[in-house]
């Protein structure tokens, strides 16, 4: 940004809500936060989830192809177009935003292990919660809220090594 302007404001977040007070109660699953679409990388999230997981369960989000009746877009081809559920996962659909920041607080962890990435508002929730999220080392709000668990999308060692941590430690 700092080619379009001399007046960079870093903001604070989206959630604009902070949890003073840790978790008393201890969490079972880890939270996958996005949906397995075909420009996204969940499918890699979820199978890291899977491989490493321990004793935890994995939710994930499920994504629903839009109808392309309804859409402007005519035929979407994603490579995964409709729930993409793997085994000893459950998927949660969309939800409003309260019991959204429940599932955020209530999970041990998240993974959101994408190649291309946005806005950085799911590191930004988890970072309110003080909730840990492994995720995409580039993303400016994912390495400033949690730089030790902080990877390049490809770094399957270092991303195994950080969900031992935090399932163990």
């Amino acid at each position: 940004m700092s080619i379009f302007t001399k007046n960079l404001i870093k903001y604070p977040g989206c959630a604009n809500l902070i949890v003073d007070s840790p978790k008393q109660e201890e969490s079972n699953y880890i939270l996958v936060p996005n949906p397995t679409k075909g420009y996204q990388r969940g499918v890699i999230s979820q199978q890291v989830a899977l491989k490493y997981k321990q004793h935890l369960k994995v939710v994930s989000m499920s994504y629903n192809r839009p109808n392309p009746t309804q859409t402007p877009i005519k035929k979407l081809m994603l490579p995964y177009p409709d729930n993409y559920v793997l085994p000893e996962m459950d998927l949660l659909g969309f939800m409003p935003l309260d019991k959204w920041w429940n599932t955020i607080y209530s999970s041990k962890f998240g993974i959101d292990i994408h190649r291309e990435f946005a806005g950085g508002n799911v590191s930004l929730e988890f970072g309110s919660f003080g909730v840990p999220l492994i995720g995409n080392i580039n993303l400016d709000t994912q390495r400033d809220i949690f730089p030790d668990l902080s990877f390049e999308h490809y770094d399957y060692e270092g991303i195994e090594k950080a969900i031992n941590l935090l399932i163990n430690d």
